[in-house]
């Protein structure tokens, strides 16, 4: 099994890499903008880019890009994990 991974928009995937709606975590993303560009190239890849953050309002590119949200204490190991979407490949 390959690791998925995304990178360029050009880059090609075999059948092992994110398919449609595979989860993705980014985990308390940055305010600089960066944060909505990995989400855009997630999705370009296949992958459903979700957020666990203890606040999403501070990411608002989350709502007005319909970006999946999980609340919960990133600073909790034990609470993150809990709260990975059944089926996320981590």
């Amino acid at each position: 099994m390959t690791t998925p991974r995304i990178t360029g928009a050009d880059d090609t995937r075999d059948d092992e890499g994110p398919g449609t709606d595979a989860p993705l975590l980014l985990v308390e993303s940055n305010t600089t903008g960066t944060g909505r560009q990995f989400a855009q190239r997630a999705r370009a890849c296949g992958a459903e880019p979700v957020l666990p953050a203890t606040d999403p309002a501070r990411y608002p590119y989350a709502a007005e890009d319909g970006l999946r949200t999980v609340v919960v204490d990133t600073a909790d190991g034990d609470a993150l994990w809990a709260a990975v979407p059944t089926g996320a490949a981590m």
